[in-house]
């Protein structure tokens, strides 16, 4: 455990005895336990919640969900790229057998002489989009 999840434990579990606290002085001696359960697992799942779109939000934002757009043949999804080692850098080869490289936002079509050339640019919230070259 890292300090992070000790951190979570932590208020979880404190929203839990506050939670608890109250749940017992209105409802009796089930309450405390009930409200322990209740306010610290209610606690963790609404701050997992909360992490998680957050994370979403910053993918959609800077990263690009899908990773990979589409292949330049239109048959290839982002889980058809796999990672390989091409001479000094690592690229993503599509079962197609085309070659891309992402950089940021940017993804670009590797050729065979090892140049790179713009593919495609992943636009905060709005996805994939050609690149223009102009």
């Amino acid at each position: 455990m890292n300090l992070f999840e000790l951190l979570f434990f932590l208020f979880c579990f404190g929203v839990g005895v506050c939670f608890g606290a109250a749940m017992g002085h209105r409802f009796g001696w089930p309450g405390y336990p009930l409200g322990f359960l209740v306010g610290a697992f209610g606690c963790g799942a609404v701050l997992c919640g909360l992490f998680n779109a957050l994370a979403y939000l910053e993918q959609m934002a800077y990263r690009g969900r899908p990773p990979y757009p589409v292949c330049r043949n239109g048959k290839c999804q982002w889980p058809d790229y796999r990672p390989q080692k091409d001479r000094d850098q690592i690229v993503s080869v599509c079962q197609c057998g085309g070659r891309y490289r992402k950089d940021g936002r940017h993804v670009y079509e590797v050729l065979p002489d090892g140049s790179s050339k713009p593919y495609m640019i992943w636009r905060p919230f709005r996805g994939w989009y050609p690149e223009d070259t102009s």
